[in-house]
């Protein structure tokens, strides 16, 4: 299955103009050059179990158990992973459909397994370990994503497992001498789990994080994953944008924050460009996008100011991939 995304990020025009979120985007050709995430294919065979390591630090735990498969039918893995808001801004994956609410994005991966270029699923009680190059944080929200359109993802929340060490009490009871074992346990439990931890450090149960168990999940589905984490805001900032004569009337903007990984962008004409309470941080952007049979844009930087100049300057495809490279490196 060939999956195809369209990024938002040039060219748009309303469908009609009572309503901002109808828009066409440019030429397929423009913004394959600026998507740069690429599939990694690895060649399974009949293997019975594997380690894959994606370039971008991803490792997946292969168990051909685990798949409704033959015992005959060789198997390819595709891999794909999205760990930098750069990255999530040039492929149009955006969780945060209410800019009211702030998120703080660790990563998207997919992933899939193939047989003779036919989906291959997971059992229904089965589980991949996956090892992500971050780790587990309480309060962390896990989604699986369906394509809904050619240029869309649907998110699904879904419950996922985590490996923890705890005291094996049974053994203490039994032994009288402190021994521990590695337990899964469901993602939302993992902030009792620390506190149990903190309390057996307290009496000098000393627990050895040599098995690095604060990155690992087991995921109970392939495709399209998502991790994030909802973050509360204190400061909030209301303003406009003031334009100069212009012959362009639709405009994309992206509000990037650049301390949480994370953005939303919204479609809107020149005639509304008054925002209300939206979250900052201490890094948070703002690029707004046109094109009039060229490509324009500005950048500022959200504040406590109410009321922004916009100056557009024409910019081609290559500037305006190294001005999103800048937003990487100021985190």
């Amino acid at each position: 299955m060939k999956v195809r995304f369209l990024s938002i990020i040039v060219i748009l025009s309303l469908y009609s103009c009572q309503n901002d979120s109808k828009i066409i985007v440019s030429t397929e050709e423009d913004l394959q050059k600026l998507s740069t995430v690429h599939s990694e294919i690895f060649n399974l065979g009949k293997k019975k179990d594997s380690i894959i390591l994606g370039s971008n630090g991803t490792k997946i735990f292969y168990s051909r158990e685990a798949l409704e498969i033959d015992d005959n039918q060789p198997v390819t893995l595709e891999l794909k992973e999205i760990y930098n808001v750069k990255k999530l801004i040039f492929n149009n994956i955006n969780i945060s459909k209410n800019e009211n609410n702030l998120k703080k994005s660790l990563g998207v991966i997919f992933f899939e397994f193939r047989t003779n270029d036919q989906k291959v699923r997971l059992k229904k009680t089965e589980q991949l370990k996956v090892d992500f190059p971050f780790n587990i944080e309480e309060n962390l929200i896990v989604l699986k994503g369906e394509i809904s359109s050619p240029d869309e993802i649907s998110w699904t929340k879904k419950k996922v497992d985590i490996p923890v060490i705890i005291l094996d009490t049974n053994f203490l009871k039994k032994y009288r001498v402190s021994s521990f074992l590695e337990k899964k346990i469901p993602l939302d439990s993992l902030d009792y789990y620390k506190n149990l931890r903190l309390e057996l450090f307290k009496k000098g149960l000393h627990i050895s994080d040599s098995l690095n168990i604060y990155s690992v999940m087991y995921l109970p589905f392939t495709g399209w994953t998502s991790i994030y984490k909802n973050i509360q805001s204190s400061s909030k900032t209301s303003f406009r944008l003031e334009l100069n004569n212009t012959e362009i009337e639709i405009f994309t903007i992206y509000i990037i924050y650049h301390d949480l990984n994370s953005y939303f962008s919204m479609s809107r004409s020149s005639k509304n460009l008054n925002f209300e309470n939206i979250p900052v941080t201490k890094e948070t952007s703002l690029i707004i996008l046109g094109r009039n049979r060229r490509l324009y844009y500005d950048k500022l930087k959200l504040g406590n100011k109410s009321r922004f100049k916009i100056k557009l300057k024409e910019i081609d495809l290559k500037k305006l991939d190294a001005i999103f490279e800048d937003i990487e490196t100021r985190k």
